[in-house]
């Protein structure tokens, strides 16, 4: 390939991304992805300081594995949340 055709097909792509960039629709899908993320932090964090099991690490006592479990896994939380709010918002 020689450079006009690289350069012709780069303009090409300069042209869609520019088109993309000035839809009322690209704008709508960066609002709903803003939207989503912040959601998530919001409930992660609201879940995180309401639920006890959440909030401190558990003590020995019934069901002592499955909370420790749960409790060391808290952390995949926020991109289970992120995860789900994002397959909503972008159909």
């Amino acid at each position: 390939m020689n450079l006009q055709v690289i350069k012709g097909k780069a303009q090409d792509i300069l042209d869609i991304i520019i088109a993309w960039a000035v839809s009322p629709q690209f704008y709508a899908q960066i609002a709903a992805i803003v939207i989503a993320i912040a959601l998530a932090w919001f409930i992660y964090g609201a879940l995180k300081s309401r639920i006890p099991l959440l909030k401190n690490e558990p003590k020995p006592g019934a069901f002592y594995r499955l909370r420790k479990k749960i409790f060391n896994e808290q952390d995949l939380l926020l991109p289970t949340l992120f995860v789900v709010f994002l397959g909503v918002a972008i159909p």
